[in-house]
């Protein structure tokens, strides 16, 4: 592997003006900075973003900032962030905010200068962004900003659009859009409704309690007029069923929700992202220092659950003592009869 003292030979440059290249400091001039670079690149060298932040003083830390009503909603998405993070010795802190308390927040992390900040299914507005050292590099995940200044991995919510007008009747019938109710910046569910207003119709409720869907109910009463209904995360659309029990009503059929990939899932009304596969992609930006714009492609509805196809019949024998997990185990074998 190349060291700085290889660079500076083949650049024809000191030692240490190579090392002020390549780390960012010092004055030099354009000609040298160009011989350096083209020399690091002959050789194959690799400089590391986080290596340069630390020696600029940041901490190796990394700070992912979450809205709390969103936080089942990115369950998935936070233990796997844990997970990529631990197998990279990477320092992660995760926050679960309030709007009214997000400048707090960030004015205290700020203060131990970390190295990324993840905003996670929202975008504050930007006095809050500009608490932030210059160098601490900025990530949204699940909504769609300036691809130019921050890093952004975001889902083509265009799928959810095609697919739900699939599912649309023939008629003047509308969407009803259900949302959290968001009042210092942006959440992930404007950039969805923008994309499915351009197809549909829709009308848009944000809630901001669980109080909130009794007016739902109060303000709609039967949604006769709506062909559709879709919940922002699958804990509205729980909600919403749990009520209508209470009222003595029965279930919608016709409402959705976005939730993360499940192996096996028995509901069918369910719009699945891959935020495994999010959080593995962060991390990978996080270590190469890149920004710009990660698409994802969802994984949609599914008319059925993932069963892996044999050529033949195979068969799996247990050998187990009585226990509940043995019974339990009996129980779920049907489950997996495909």
């Amino acid at each position: 592997m190349a060291t700085i003292k290889d660079i500076a030979k083949l650049a024809g440059v000191s030692h240490g003006t190579a090392s002020n290249v390549l780390n960012q400091r010092g004055n030099v001039s354009s000609a040298k900075i160009s011989k350096v670079l083209k020399a690091a690149k002959e050789l194959g060298y690799t400089i590391n973003p986080q290596a340069q932040l630390l020696r600029k003083g940041f901490s190796n830390k990394v700070v992912v900032f979450i809205p709390f009503v969103l936080k089942e909603h990115y369950s998935v998405f936070y233990e796997s962030l844990l997970q990529q993070a631990e197998k990279e010795s990477i320092e992660v802190e995760v926050f679960y905010f309030k709007e009214k308390n997000l400048r707090s927040i960030v004015e205290k992390e700020s203060l131990l200068k970390p190295s990324v900040a993840v905003f996670v299914g929202y975008v504050p507005k930007e006095n809050v962004l500009s608490v932030f050292q210059q160098d601490t590099k900025i990530h949204f995940v699940d909504v769609l900003e300036d691809a130019n200044k921050y890093g952004v991995i975001f889902f083509d919510y265009s799928l959810l659009a095609k697919e739900l007008i699939k599912r649309f009747g023939i008629g003047n019938q509308k969407l009803l859009f259900i949302d959290y109710k968001f009042e210092n910046g942006k959440s992930l569910s404007e950039d969805i409704l923008n994309e499915i207003s351009k197809h549909i119709p829709v009308e848009k409720f944000s809630i901001k309690n669980r109080q909130d869907l009794i007016r739902l109910f109060e303000q709609y009463g039967g949604f006769e007029e709506f062909n559709d209904i879709f919940a922002i995360d699958r804990e509205i659309l729980r909600n919403i069923q749990e009520i209508q029990s209470w009222l003595g009503r029965d279930r919608l059929e016709n409402i959705f929700a976005l939730d993360s990939f499940q192996l096996i899932r028995a509901k069918k009304n369910i719009f699945e992202l891959d935020y495994k596969l999010c959080a593995k992609k962060l991390i990978d930006l996080i270590q190469t220092g890149n920004m710009g714009l990660t698409m994802l492609v969802p994984e949609g509805f599914r008319a059925k659950n993932v069963f892996t196809k044999y050529a033949s019949t195979q068969k799996i024998r247990l050998l187990t003592i009585n226990s509940p997990t043995t019974r339990v185990l009996k129980f779920l074998s049907g489950i997996f009869e495909h």
